[in-house]
């Protein structure tokens, strides 16, 4: 896992535990937590895997979405999803400043993840 910051060695950071929780959850292939501008706060996504350049471009995708809602009589994007040929990207808001990452494939738990995604996103906004 790529960290953003310095962790105890005794105790596991809250925002690792978290992401953790939720690529198990949805057996995912990576997940990142990230703000609107585009820096990666927090990431696992494993090695080989420039999550702070990931993170800005879906930083651009997002804003995107929100100026196109914008235009469609103010309709506030809620997810946005980006199927390729063997893995997507789903990106969901959790806060004004903060955005989800979702790095997944045909065989992830993508509904089971959803149904607990609101409880994931209220833990990550109490601890950032």
């Amino acid at each position: 896992m790529k960290e953003s910051s310095l962790t105890s060695p005794d105790k596991e950071d809250p925002l690792e535990e978290i992401l953790n929780k939720i690529k198990k959850a949805g057996d995912l292939i990576g997940v990142i937590f990230t703000y609107r501008d585009g820096t990666s706060i927090k990431a696992n996504v494993g090695e080989n895997f420039d999550d702070q350049t990931f993170a800005a471009m879906c930083a651009s995708v997002m804003g995107s979405a929100e100026t196109l809602g914008g235009t469609i009589r103010d309709q506030a994007s809620k997810k946005i999803i980006v199927e390729m040929e063997t893995q997507n990207v789903m990106m969901m808001g959790c806060d004004p400043r903060t955005f989800l990452i979702f790095i997944f494939h045909r065989n992830s738990k993508m509904d089971k993840l959803m149904k607990k995604v609101d409880g994931y996103i209220q833990k990550l906004t109490q601890v950032y």
